[in-house]
């Protein structure tokens, strides 16, 4: 798999936006088993994981992962 830096300076673009506009610590880290996001909002924690296996379009897949994870937060 290819990955273009262009992915990763988003994602950092990503987190800084919804830490400055919503008050969510969100980050990503690489996990032995694929990528992984947590994110914070008070005392609401979120925490997934995509898959080595399960990622087909990397900035999509991360991209729909943080969104599922952040609605988890707001409900």
């Amino acid at each position: 798999m290819l990955i273009n830096i262009e992915v990763f300076k988003k994602i950092g673009e990503r987190c800084d936006h919804y830490l400055t506009t919503h008050g969510v610590e969100a980050a990503w880290s690489i996990h032995l088993h694929g990528f992984q996001f947590k994110a914070q909002y008070g005392a609401d924690k979120v925490e997934r994981l995509l898959h080595w296996s399960d990622i087909k379009d990397l900035e999509k897949d991360l991209k729909a992962l943080e969104y599922a994870a952040l609605r988890g937060l707001s409900s």
